[in-house]
């Protein structure tokens, strides 16, 4: 469910910020790709609550199977993390946090990865 609406989110955003077509696609799979979305919850996960801390906790030990070739292990586990946040959010029923975390989640992901 949380990777529906983060890639939901992202695709809105990008139409709302006008991106050129050509530019669409690329943009939209730079936003949600596993090492993006692994730096994300970095810099989320300092003003996360408890709750939230131990749901992303929960999110990155679940078993999840195959693992893409595109992505380690640890940045598909940790975006698995960050995509259960989002849908326990939704889930219980908690959009104003939702709404108050997926903008800063989008604008952590267009900055520059470092290193």
């Amino acid at each position: 469910m949380g990777d529906a609406v983060y890639e939901l989110y992202v695709r809105v955003h990008l139409v709302e910020q006008e991106c050129l077509t050509r530019n669409f696609q690329p943009a939209a799979t730079g936003l949600v790709r596993a090492s993006t979305q692994s730096r994300i919850l970095g810099a989320l996960e300092p003003e996360l609550t408890d709750e939230e801390l131990n749901v992303v906790r929960q999110g990155r030990n679940a078993n999840i199977g195959q693992i893409p070739k595109s992505a380690s292990m640890i940045d598909y586990r940790r975006a698995t993390a960050l995509e259960c946040l989002f849908g326990y959010l939704l889930l219980e029923g908690r959009e104003e946090r939702l709404l108050e975390l997926l903008p800063k989640a989008v604008a952590e992901g267009r900055k520059p990865a470092e290193g």
